[in-house]
């Protein structure tokens, strides 16, 4: 048995289609019943009922059409019923060209890293002091000096003069020192990945993979072609580097090769609207913590 599948359109003509089936079944009989009944009623050969039914002639008996209507309800009731699970939602096709036969001519230019400077040399070590020691002479007689003290003499008390020092400054502390910036790699043992593929069963690859493909449809789908270059026949590759941080948020959205015609900034425009989505990027691990990764994007803008 083959799915029944229909796109929204088609659903909708078919319920459409199907209403007026149904009103027009309805009023058919509603005319068809009145025109019997008046019929009959005006016949003088009308068979009479026992007293338990719960009809007065059985000529006129409207409940005779009550399983066949029963039935046509049923059924119209299924067949909305199939139309309604019939209906399919098809996902919008992206136009998505292929950029992998430029990845090869894309060279991006790096700033050179100087080596750090070298260690300075060690201080040479101080010159060494020779101590000369001076000979004690053997024949000096030491010197006592009279230290008696009169009965008769005042003595005076020392007059001790005090400096006054002036007020401490208060000590100025220093700034905190900054944290350390964290470095940004350009490759991580887990490359950070576009949402949409985490809930998938699958290795790292196979999801590496998946989020490489909703990324380009996700980019083509909200990249607008520019119109002056479009008026002007501009083709070619963008390259767009930006840096994927450990909350995967966009940040430092960098244009590294414009083809000019606003391809470029249009390219910016769409990468920085990734931030706007409701999932934000599987960051990059390193070592099993999340760390900064730079992406570098070519979108190749083509006219056809």
């Amino acid at each position: 048995m083959t799915d029944l599948q229909l796109s929204g359109m088609e659903t909708l003509l078919a319920i459409t289609g199907l209403a007026i089936f149904i009103l027009s079944v309805i009023l058919f009989l509603r005319r068809y019943l009145k025109s019997q009944s008046n019929n009959k009623r005006n016949s003088d050969d009308l068979d009479q009922t026992s007293i338990s039914s719960r009809v007065k002639r059985n000529n006129v008996n409207v409940f005779i059409w009550s399983k066949p209507i029963f039935l046509f309800g049923l059924s119209s009731a299924i067949t909305f019923t199939l139309l309604a699970f019939s209906w399919t939602t098809y996902e919008q096709a992206v136009y998505i060209p292929d950029t992998s036969e430029y990845l090869d001519d894309i060279m991006l230019i790096e700033t050179p890293r100087t080596p750090p400077p070298k260690p300075p040399p060690p201080p040479p070590p101080p010159p060494k002091i020779d101590v000369i020691e001076e000979p004690i002479p053997e024949d000096e007689t030491p010197k006592f000096i009279d230290t008696t003290i009169d009965a008769d003499e005042a003595i005076e008390d020392p007059v001790i003069e005090v400096a006054k020092a002036p007020a401490p400054t208060p000590a100025v502390l220093p700034p905190p020192p900054d944290p350390p910036e964290e470095p940004i790699v350009r490759f991580a043992e887990q490359m950070p990945r576009f949402p949409g593929c985490e809930d998938m069963v699958g290795t790292h690859k196979e999801k590496e993979v998946c989020a490489q493909m909703k990324l380009l449809k996700y980019i083509y789908k909200n990249l607008k072609y520019p119109q002056i270059a479009i008026d002007n026949g501009i083709e070619g590759t963008t390259v767009i580097q930006f840096v994927v941080d450990k909350k995967g948020n966009i940040t430092n959205v960098d244009l590294k090769i414009d083809i000019g015609g606003g391809c470029g900034p249009a390219a910016v425009k769409a990468v920085k609207s990734m931030n706007n989505q409701l999932d934000n990027w599987t960051p990059g691990k390193q070592n099993g913590r999340p760390v900064k990764v730079l992406f570098t994007l070519p979108i190749k803008f083509d006219l056809k």
